[in-house]
């Protein structure tokens, strides 16, 4: 129980209403000469979250699109569709959902200013940091220096690739329980029947 989560439940008119606008949006670009775009017409969670915040927020700030840049620079990290670590995480997102489209949608939306739009910029080091913040000083979120101790091979995200290590340690150990469990019940004395004192029958081992 997490008291400062709260969690809402979408209906699936809320999940499924970004779509044709996503899918209208895909068919402008089309028509201006970009595309074609890889992908189905779903939005993803993440495009029904923002399109939901909307409303609600004053300002919404999105991160996670732009990403490529990083990749090419950093040599101790993996840039995987999902932000979180664990079981269910995946390194690809389905071809149901267009990405393309939406990160179109999203700086569109962010140069006419819904939005805030934050991606990695290496000709500017300060944007990449400083999109979003919130203080009335940038220099408030500017990230701490990198230590002069950590090396370029350091693993900054213990876990995020051994994931699958970890599953395969609990098939194995769920294998073994199970393989104990089918020998248990073979080793087990079959029950019958026999005549009690009453004149009842019981059951013994």
């Amino acid at each position: 129980f997490r008291p400062d989560v709260g969690v809402w439940y979408l209906s699936s008119r809320a999940t499924t209403g970004p779509g044709p606008m996503l899918m209208s949006y895909r068919e402008r670009l089309c028509k201006a000469g970009f595309g074609p775009y890889k992908g189905l017409n779903v939005p993803s969670s993440g495009f029904v979250a923002i399109l939901m915040l909307l409303p609600l927020c004053d300002r919404v700030t999105v991160y996670g699109f732009g990403v490529e840049g990083m990749a090419n620079r950093k040599t101790d990290d993996a840039f995987g569709y999902h932000y979180y670590k664990g079981v269910g995480m995946r390194h690809v997102g389905d071809d149901v959902h267009c990405f393309d489209c939406e990160e179109k949608a999203l700086q569109q939306m962010g140069a006419e200013g819904v939005i805030d739009f934050c991606t990695y910029d290496p000709d500017d080091t300060m944007n990449s940091w400083s999109c979003g913040c919130r203080h009335e000083d940038v220099e408030e979120c500017r990230p701490p220096p990198r230590p002069a101790w950590l090396r370029d091979t350091d693993d900054c995200d213990p876990g995020y690739d051994d994931c699958e290590e970890l599953k395969a340690q609990r098939m194995a150990r769920a294998r073994e329980r199970e393989r104990a469990r089918t020998m248990g019940e073979r080793l087990r004395p079959a029950a019958r029947a026999v005549p009690s004192a009453r004149g009842h029958r019981s059951e013994r081992g």
